[in-house]
Formats: C-alpha cells, sequence, structure tokens
C-alpha cells in the first residue's frame, strides 16, 4: 500500500471517529437533559416538603377556627426589617389573599408598583421567614407562611 492510500484511508478512518464522537456528544447531552429534568423535578419536590414542614411546624395545636382574619391593626413584622415595613406589611397582607401562592407581577399590578420592587420586598419577606417561594416553569410564586403567635394569618 502506497502513501497516498494509506492517508485516504486515515483520512476516513478520522471521518468514522468524528462521526461517532458526534454521536456520543448527542448521547451525552440527550442524557444531560434527561438527568436535569429528573434533579429539577427531585429540588422541586423537596422544595414543597420543605415549605409543608414549615406551614405544620408554624400551624402545630392551631385549628381553623381560631385562626383570625388578616386586617392591618391586627398584626405587625416582626424583627427589624430594614425596609420600609409599612409597604411590607401591604405586600404581606397582599400575599396572605393567595393561599395557593402568587407572583410578583400579581402582587405588584395590587400594589400599583413596579415588578421588581415587589420581587425585592417579597424576598425580604422569604429571608424573615414571611413567606416561601417556588419555581414552576419560568415563574416564581410567593406564599405567604402562617404565624399565629406572631400575630399573623392567611
Amino acid at each position: 500500500m502506497n502513501k497516498k492510500q494509506q492517508t485516504l484511508l486515515d483520512v476516513g478512518d478520522i471521518d468514522l471517529l468524528l462521526q461517532r464522537l458526534e454521536e456520543l456528544l448527542d448521547y451525552i447531552n440527550h442524557s444531560q437533559a434527561i438527568s436535569n429534568t429528573m434533579f429539577d423535578t427531585i429540588r422541586r419536590d423537596c422544595e414543597y416538603l420543605i415549605q409543608d414542614i414549615r406551614l405544620k411546624s408554624s400551624e402545630q395545636d392551631i385549628h381553623p377556627e381560631s385562626m383570625q382574619k388578616v386586617t392591618e391593626s391586627s398584626w405587625t413584622l416582626p424583627g427589624n426589617i430594614g425596609m420600609d415595613s409599612r409597604k411590607l406589611q401591604q405586600t404581606y397582607k397582599l400575599l396572605t389573599q393567595y393561599p395557593a401562592g402568587t407572583t410578583a407581577d400579581e402582587i405588584a399590578r395590587s400594589m400599583k408598583r413596579h415588578r421588581t420592587t415587589v420581587s425585592t420586598y417579597l424576598n425580604q419577606l422569604v429571608k424573615e421567614h414571611l413567606a416561601v417561594k417556588h419555581r414552576e416553569g419560568h415563574e416564581i410564586y410567593y406564599r405567604a407562611i402562617l404565624n399565629i403567635e406572631g400575630g399573623t394569618s392567611e
């Protein structure tokens, strides 16, 4: 076999190797997508479980009939929030009107404020353990946490 024939065989082998590498890369990408989906599902399930545990621990020995309705005079936000607490109280009060949770967009429309401003308020409530958030697709949902002893409820 001469050098030209050997070169043609080597080029053919390289082409086959490249094709096989591309197939392997496609397989890796497909496997990674499946793994990411499974990871997201497991992470979301864990977030839901954590939220439920927090809610149940805050509702211990509390019966629905003993829960008071939220009014501006019946509760205040605990602790040193470091923001205008009146706006946080308004945000929390609106959030309690959505027991299943809602988005920052919905609260922003109700408050007639920009979504990013309301997101800041909602994230502060999450940081203070007065709300929880979870992602569904591209949307982030917030839900108020009950704290009867502190004077708040859903």
